[in-house]
């Protein structure tokens, strides 16, 4: 049983949150990426309150974030030409 378990879990899809909205996705589903110090600015400037983790962490704000499609928009100008 141990074996089939192993098997079954390491096949499975793996899954991501979105650094904005933080739902989870296959990982190749998201497909927008910006810096976490952007995600960072605009939960900040929409009253959400980042993890305490992320206060005053320069090398993780320089760090990519992956985002859904959904949450690109908000992040790309020419979105809707897409």
């Amino acid at each position: 049983w141990n074996k089939v378990y192993y098997m079954l879990r390491r096949n499975k899809p793996q899954q991501l949150n979105c650094a904005l909205c933080e739902h989870a996705f296959l990982k190749d589903s998201l497909l927008g990426t910006v810096t976490f110090r952007a995600v960072y600015k605009w939960r900040e400037q929409h009253g959400i309150i980042m993890p305490f983790q992320l206060h005053g962490s320069a090398h993780k704000m320089s760090d990519s974030a992956k985002l859904c499609i959904f949450c690109t928009q908000f992040f790309d100008k020419n979105f809707a030409a897409l």
